[in-house]
């Protein structure tokens, strides 16, 4: 008798919850709204829950950042060991003074690896930061302009904050980057920040190499600062030449699909003083083909450079 109780009551509450042959068009209609309404409801609140619970990970990620960081600065070789056991991929930190930017850096063979992949090897929409695959770096044999890429989000994390250099009062109370590396602290100044595309259909055909790190001779490299100066925000006073070396910043940007900003810094020089620096806006910074597009406006350099050639 239980068990047929059971049955019933099972049944009449399915009945009073679903559609079945006995409701008319109307309930039909009411119980649908509802079911979805519910199913929809269930969704978000695991959306809410998941979303919530890769922001707790990865805020313990930052919480054992900032110790490694101390650790850094303090007892550097032991913080290294331990970067070093906890990912063999670990290549070096990277710390802009001021902001929440203080993230180990790593690199692999495949650029793709950790955007999607945190600083535990574990998969993770936040990813970490890395050196571009085809970086060369040690103490005998180090490219002349290193690549960290990172992602960026709305939660401040990773790379989120180079965003804030499209201010220039932003710039000028923060134009220092420190990498430490297992083979020593450097200090870079930023002196350019622009705005470039990733697909070689939005520049005509043609994306800037801004990630160059050999050049055969001065005039190569003359060509390539102006047209990266060319292309930044600001205008700038810091001397720049064929025998510094560079650190690049990259990170998605929101001026068009497939936009991505790009902080470009070189090794301080004894002497150098961001108190000496002029340092304002550029009235005309050139940007890809399709921000001009996307705008309705004309492409102010369209007869500067007709046939692009790509240096991909």
């Amino acid at each position: 008798m239980k068990n047929l109780f059971y049955k019933t009551a099972l049944r009449n509450f399915c009945n009073s919850l679903f559609p079945n042959k006995r409701d008319n068009v109307n309930r039909i209609i009411l119980k649908s709204v509802f079911i979805l309404g519910i199913t929809g409801l269930v969704a978000f609140l695991l959306f809410v829950s998941v979303h919530f619970t890769k922001i707790n990970n990865m805020q313990k990620l930052q919480n054992q950042n900032s110790q490694l960081y101390s650790q850094l600065l303090s007892e550097k070789q032991t913080a290294l060991k331990t970067l070093k056991i906890q990912n063999s991929d670990f290549k070096a930190w990277v710390n802009i003074p001021n902001t929440s930017v203080s993230y180990p850096v790593y690199q692999t063979d495949n650029n793709n690896y950790y955007l999607s992949h945190n600083q535990l090897k574990k998969k993770s929409s936040f990813g970490s930061l890395f050196f571009d695959a085809k970086d060369l770096l040690g103490a005998k044999n180090t490219d002349r302009n290193l690549v960290i890429y990172g992602n960026s989000s709305k939660n401040d994390l990773l790379f989120s904050p180079l965003k804030n250099y499209k201010s220039l009062h932003f710039l000028k109370q923060n134009p220092y980057i420190d990498l430490i590396t297992l083979d020593g602290n450097e200090k870079y100044l930023i002196f350019a920040v622009f705005v470039i595309n990733s697909n070689p259909q939005d520049d005509r055909n043609y994306i800037f190499d801004y990630k160059k790190s050999n050049f055969e001779n001065r005039e190569e490299f003359d060509l390539w600062f102006s047209e990266l100066t060319q292309r930044s925000l600001f205008v700038n006073s810091i001397d720049v030449t064929s025998e510094d070396e560079f650190l690049t910043l990259v990170t998605d940007s929101v001026e068009f699909k497939g936009a991505k900003l790009v902080v470009t810094a070189r090794k301080m020089r004894d002497g150098d003083s961001t108190q000496k620096l002029y340092i304002k806006p550029n009235k005309t910074p050139r940007y890809p083909n399709i921000y001009y597009t996307s705008k309705g406006i004309k492409n102010p350099f369209t007869n500067k450079e007709e046939d692009y050639v790509s240096q991909y």
